[in-house]
């Protein structure tokens, strides 16, 4: 029996991946998981899902999400989800 392809959202892979990079601009956020995922929530909010199914369909997304104004793009949203988290986290820091 064949496998059905997988669906895949790669807009949160390269949100998962810029995060850390991003998060060096923000070291007053919390860096909690409950508080991390707040950020990756709200920037996916914002930026909107890339599903895929494919390998031919993760290529052709990849090449755009990679793209400068890609990255840029994932990047603002970025910024402004840590901000948000920084004016309104859902815990008191310690």
């Amino acid at each position: 029996m064949a496998r059905e392809p997988r669906l895949r959202n790669l807009m949160e892979d390269m949100v998962l991946k810029l995060l850390p990079e991003v998060a060096k601009e923000y070291p007053e956020v919390c860096s909690c998981p409950k508080c991390r995922r707040d950020v990756v929530a709200l920037a996916l909010n914002e930026l909107g899902s890339k599903y895929v199914t494919s390998s031919q369909g993760e290529t052709r997304a990849r090449v755009e999400l990679e793209s400068r104004q890609g990255q840029i793009d994932i990047w603002l949203a970025l910024r402004a989800a840590f901000q948000q988290v920084a004016k309104v986290p859902h815990h008191q820091r310690d």
